[in-house]
């Protein structure tokens, strides 16, 4: 029960009362009172009946109370018991009292919030204690620039507010958040390992972007989702139109959110065939989910969802568990699908214990690893600074998982930075296939990396295959499978298995006409 400080004034005189429960005292004789809570303190106005030695009243007096948090309180409510320094509570008092003062001077207030975008690498492979000690060194280093920030504060798990009072110009507390920014990026030395303490900083202004502090809070937290998601590791300043973004954003995520609850996640497969055969080597599992009124939705309109680590970490075993269920049955019935392809987001493998976690699932269903594979995008790259995700592939490869690096060729990654990845696979991105005929710079770029490809023995994918004309190309530079509308979409678990006969009867008429045609004289 918290403490609470008061006065208790009787007869017009002072008495004390440090814990809730006190013997009050006057020059007459003695009285005993208990208060119990806030809530009935705040509306209790007791008469104290004050009585002699032999029990006879002889004073009654109404009680006033002066109720108040114990000083000692109020200083520990305001503060991140962690970090030692402000909580969002303090923060939101410092930002009131920045405005008012910049509204009497007529200056601006540049408020930013800060996200760690590795805290959770770092509890992830070094434990919590690592996690820990990265949010003290940002809370130090934060600190230590009195002359730039006029408050600073841990608002949130992995974020800080930061604020910069009395600027003349926007410009200018903007260019101090920019210059505190680039001090993050040294790593942290946690014992023999160095953590990755780069940040992502959302900015808004007063009274630009809003004219009190909720709002303003507001605007630079939608700016730190953009900071986020397209500059990570670097600022962006709010404008009005993001206002429109944010607003799709929590559609999105209410819809994801309404989507797990209700067990409405579920996966389609779009079926790769192998240009050597024709028939279905394997499938894609993709995303899908059904909204309250029964149709099937495309993961477009939930993608944003996918960039809150907690929502992309549940969706994501949501749809591991569907997929495995469907592949235990296929081979409970004999069904021979070849592989399952899985795509796993960056803060799926970083943020969890991925490669484990999924390795446990198979083995609790009695699933041969062999018979799946995960792709991951040219982002993973950008996002393995510390060698994390690399990590997580390696235990994957190792147990017999095949890694397919997906989208390639879209210029997230260095080709040296490939070398860290345990990959046995690179997907053609379909904004280059879809070019191939039309485009000489796209046929380049594919041709190029389809013989990177087989230097490097991989097995080559391309995706988006809608033509025939483009399907013989891939064929004839030595491409293995491809996957697009030309041979399907993707389709729910109860039809894969008519698709896969119906390829293989195809595959097979053509062999036995080729079989037969007269050979060219």
């Amino acid at each position: 029960m918290p403490r609470f400080h008061f006065n208790l004034v009787l007869d017009g005189q002072l008495c004390r009362d440090q814990q809730g429960t006190e013997l009050l005292s006057t020059s007459h004789a003695r009285a005993r009172v208990k208060l119990h809570g806030t809530a009935i303190l705040e509306s209790f106005r007791p008469v104290v009946t004050v009585a002699d030695e032999t029990g006879r009243a002889i004073y009654a007096a109404p009680l006033s109370i002066d109720l108040g948090p114990h000083p000692n309180d109020v200083r520990l409510a305001e503060r991140d018991p962690l970090t030692g320094i402000g909580n969002r509570r303090a923060f939101a008092k410092s930002v009131r009292r920045a405005l008012h003062a910049a509204t009497e001077r007529g200056s601006h207030v540049v408020l930013g919030i800060l996200h760690l975008d590795h805290l959770m690498e770092a509890n992830h492979l070094h434990g919590h204690g690592a996690g820990d000690a990265l949010l003290e060194a940002l809370a130090q280093r934060l600190t230590s620039h009195p002359s730039i920030l006029a408050a600073v504060a841990r608002i949130g798990g992995d974020e800080f507010g930061v604020l910069v009072g009395n600027v003349a110009t926007v410009s200018e507390g903007v260019l101090k958040l920019e210059e505190l920014l680039a001090t993050l990026r040294e790593p942290v030395r946690y014992g023999k390992s160095a953590l990755d303490a780069r940040a992502s900083l959302g900015i808004a202004a007063f009274p630009n972007h809003g004219s009190v502090a909720d709002e303003l809070m507001k605007s630079a937290d939608i700016a730190l989702y953009l900071a986020r998601k397209s500059a990570r590791g670097g600022l962006v300043l709010y404008a009005p139109e993001m206002r429109e973004a944010h607003e799709r954003r929590r559609t999105a995520i209410g819809a994801a959110r309404f989507a797990l609850a209700e067990a409405r996640i579920l996966p389609f497969y779009q079926p790769k065939i192998s240009l050597a055969s024709g028939c279905m080597t394997g499938i894609e599992a993709l995303l899908r989910w059904t909204d309250p009124q029964g149709n099937i939705q495309l993961p477009g309109s939930i993608s944003d969802a996918l960039d809150d680590p907690e929502l992309a970490i549940k969706i994501g075993r949501e749809i591991q568990g569907r997929v495995f269920d469907d592949v235990r049955y296929w081979l409970d019935i004999g069904f021979d699908f070849g592989r399952v392809a899985l795509n796993a987001s960056p803060v799926e493998i970083a943020g969890s214990d991925y490669s484990r976690d999924l390795l446990e699932r198979l083995a609790s269903r009695n699933i041969p690893p062999a018979l799946i594979e995960v792709e991951v995008t040219e982002a993973a790259i950008m996002e393995n600074a510390s060698g994390s995700i690399a990590e997580e592939l390696r235990v994957l490869r190792g147990a017999g998982i095949g890694v397919t690096l997906d989208d390639f060729g879209m210029g997230y990654g260095s080709l040296s930075q490939l070398l860290e990845f345990p990959i046995n696979g690179l997907k053609v991105d379909r904004f280059f296939v879809q070019d191939l005929g039309r485009n000489e710079r796209a046929t380049i770029i594919v041709d190029s990396i389809i013989q990177m490809g087989r230097s490097l023995g991989v097995t080559l994918v391309a995706e988006g295959v809608e033509t025939q004309e483009q399907a013989e190309h891939l064929r004839a530079q030595g491409c293995d499978i491809v996957q697009g509308f030309l041979y399907s979409a993707a389709l729910p678990a109860d039809r894969i298995e008519g698709f896969a006969a119906t390829r293989a009867r195809l595959a097979s008429a053509s062999t036995r006409t080729s079989q037969l045609a007269p050979e060219p004289v």
